[in-house]
């Protein structure tokens, strides 16, 4: 399986805890034993072979910048909930194909992803591209992206139940599964929502011009996204600027990204303003793809992306492709808190490679932005890797640190830090954006 750099967290905690009650089933049922024949891998114990995993290939390092060294007292102790990192965990053989299925673009659901905000409310944080919510949305001409949540009912307005919490929101959402389809109201919105639970592709970039939208569109699950041209643009744009937003690294993400560049110059534009606010990362392969767009290789020589250091002293470096290069009279780049490790491997190769300054850098805040050290990203510089059982379990470890191009520069729980006066609220990114863009 590639390379796996995800802002995504399981639980740690449930990490050795799941080996545990595994193992654990087993010996109870059948007795000492039966333990190796009925959860075994190979020649090993499950538990075994998940601390042979652990123990090969887990690096993590400590305050000072030294690696860790874990017994496996510490494996094993299930008081601590931080034993490995938030990224790392165990996954049974369902959970793992759930897993594969996710990175492949696959999804059940609404498409939100929601937080908790002021007022015992929940707010919207993204929207999945091609959900159910958003397309009800760009019906509409509603962007949800901040807008607090006040509560789902029926489409008839019935059964209406207010959302004070995730809890509270998610058992409403989950009482909905057999409806065909629910309502949400929104703060600021006058008509609820109409959308229903389903299965979709997501897509994972949208294109927006002064005229035009161009979406990533499936008829059904089955269906891959294709690109679909739709009258009406974004308000406030210029002429010669186009605006994409990027969500993830996963799935067809690059497909999607090299017709989007397309169609941006097939409309003749010569700036972009690339938003990747929220964009959690995804896998390192499509990192390097579409890093080859915005990095010039001179049509010859491969690029340096990323370079991934591992347990053992390994190096491992991560390259573009030659003759991919689109180039641009201007890029501006948009990230927030929520924006990490490969999002933030692709901005560090930008402002190595001198296609994205600082001054062309704006990071967005959910609060009060910074005005002392400016807003930041999210700080992850490590990746994980997945490693699989002999009967279809796995384990994701944290198994290298990732540095930028220059080889030195690692922003593991730092961030990559915006100028104070690129530093500005979620709601005026945009206008600060445009801004930029027509310096």
């Amino acid at each position: 399986m590639n390379d796996y750099d995800s802002n995504k967290k399981p639980s740690a905690a449930k990490v050795i805890m799941s080996v545990i009650l595994a193992i654990a089933v087993c010996f109870v049922s059948f007795g000492a034993g039966y333990l190796t024949k009925s959860c075994s891998s190979g020649d090993y114990t499950e538990l075994e072979w998940a601390l042979d995993v652990i123990k090969a290939n887990y690096y993590d390092l400590d305050e000072d910048g030294n690696l860790k060294d874990f017994t496996v007292d510490d494996y094993l102790s299930l008081i601590s909930s931080e034993l490995l990192d938030p990224y790392s965990g165990y996954m049974n053989e369902e959970q793992y194909k759930d897993f594969v299925s996710s990175g492949e673009g696959n999804a059940y659901g609404i498409g939100v992803r929601i937080s908790s905000a002021e007022a015992d409310m929940l707010k919207i944080v993204s929207v999945s591209g091609n959900s159910p919510m958003e397309k009800a949305c760009f019906t509409l001409g509603i962007d949800p992206v901040g807008k607090k949540i006040i509560a789902v009912s029926d489409v008839d307005g019935s059964n209406y139940k207010s959302s004070s919490d995730y809890e509270t929101f998610s058992k409403n959402l989950a009482g909905y599964e057999a409806h065909k389809e629910f309502k949400i109201y929104l703060e600021g919105v006058v008509q609820g929502i109409t959308v229903s639970r389903e299965a979709y592709i997501e897509s994972y970039v949208s294109y927006y011009d002064s005229e035009k939208t161009y979406l990533f569109r499936s008829d059904n699950y089955a269906d891959t996204p294709e690109g679909k041209e739709f009258d009406g643009g974004m308000s406030g744009i210029p002429v010669d600027t186009a605006y994409i937003k990027f969500d993830e690294f996963n799935g067809d993400a690059t497909s999607q990204m090299t017709d989007a560049l397309k169609y941006m110059q097939k409309r003749g534009k010569t700036k972009l303003i690339l938003d990747m606010r929220n964009n959690g990362g995804g896998y390192l392969n499509i990192l390097c793809d579409v890093a080859s767009y915005f990095i010039n290789n001179d049509g010859k020589k491969e690029s340096l992306v990323a370079t991934a250091k591992y347990k053992n002293g390994k190096i491992e470096e991560y390259k573009t492709s030659a003759n991919r290069y689109v180039p641009l009279e201007k890029l501006t780049v948009m990230a927030n808190e929520g924006s990490a490790s490969a999002t933030e491997c692709l901005i560090g190769a930008l402002i190595t490679y001198g296609e994205l300054s600082y001054d062309n850098f704006i990071v967005t805040s959910d609060g009060t932005p910074d005005t002392v050290n400016g807003n930041r990203t999210y700080g992850k510089g490590i990746m994980q890797k997945t490693f699989l059982s002999n009967h279809g379990s796995a384990i994701k470890l944290t198994s290298a640190y990732i540095y930028w191009p220059d080889k030195t520069t690692n922003i593991h729980k730092k961030g990559i830090f915006a100028p104070v006066e690129n530093s500005v609220t979620f709601a005026d990114g945009l206008e600060k954006a445009l801004e930029v863009s027509a310096r």
